[in-house]
């Protein structure tokens, strides 16, 4: 339900309904990307204590890591964004969009 929510454009309504998701079924992995995702892509101030979390439970996720470190790197945290894209790349090196944030991030381009 979360990603029709999102869709039609109902944020509190998507980011409750993989809050939800999560609360059932804690390794549901692509809920806790998306549910990251959104609340990056929606400035939510809960988005880096979520993303920090889910990367914690999910380091296999090349997405959140990837969300955490768009993230941090527009919160002006190059350091920690560029670990952060290096770990996303590391799992995910066929990624054109992930290779494409990490040449950025490396080399202090804009996103």
């Amino acid at each position: 339900m979360g990603v029709i929510y999102n869709f039609k454009g109902n944020i509190p309504e998507a980011q409750k309904s993989y809050e939800k998701a999560l609360f059932y079924n804690g390794n549901y992995v692509q809920v806790a990307e998306n549910l990251g995702y959104l609340l990056f892509y929606y400035n939510k101030p809960q988005a880096h204590v979520y993303l920090v979390s889910a990367s914690r439970n999910f380091p296999q996720s090349a997405k959140i890591w990837m969300s955490l470190a768009l993230l941090d790197y527009k919160n002006k945290d190059k350091t920690n964004a560029l670990q952060e894209i290096e770990k996303a790349y590391k799992l995910a090196p066929d990624n054109a969009t992930i290779a494409q944030i990490y040449t950025s991030i490396k080399n202090d381009l804009p996103i």
